[in-house]
């Protein structure tokens, strides 16, 4: 079924964690609108995601990368410039950082960055029982 953001808002506010679990098909729910997972479940897709695309991970600015692999700023920007990407996620994954960059990645851009559109938005719904949901725009 596809249901409106706030049709899903309501029914996850009036449902209790097990029953969103459930309906969430222990995963997540996703239409062309937006995206609704469980906090507990979003790093791991981030991780998914970047570890499958190594272009996009080799990506982000030289000046974050510079923090997780031993090369410098200006070399990796000159890497960049000539679609070397792949070659600097491959050196994340290989030394061992790909989780922290991931993790502060998230921490200093959001969820909505990670797994959403371009414009980052996204919205964090808490439940009883200590669970967060987050809908993320699409």
């Amino acid at each position: 079924m596809n249901y409106t953001y706030t049709e899903l808002k309501e029914l996850i506010k009036e449902t209790d964690s097990d029953t969103v679990r459930s309906f969430l098909n222990d995963d997540f729910y996703t239409n062309n609108n937006f995206l609704l997972i469980r906090e507990s479940d979003a790093i791991n897709k981030v991780r998914e995601e970047y570890n499958d695309d190594r272009y996009i991970l080799g990506s982000f600015k030289a000046s974050f990368l510079s923090d997780y692999i031993d090369i410098d700023i200006d070399c990796i920007t000159v890497l960049q410039e000539n679609g070397m990407n792949e070659n600097i996620g491959d050196a994340i994954i290989e030394n061992g950082n790909f989780n922290r960059v991931i993790e502060d990645f998230v921490k200093f851009d959001g969820f909505g960055i990670a797994l959403g559109s371009s414009n980052g938005d996204y919205e964090e719904i808490e439940l009883t029982g200590k669970e967060t949901i987050i809908k993320i725009e699409q």
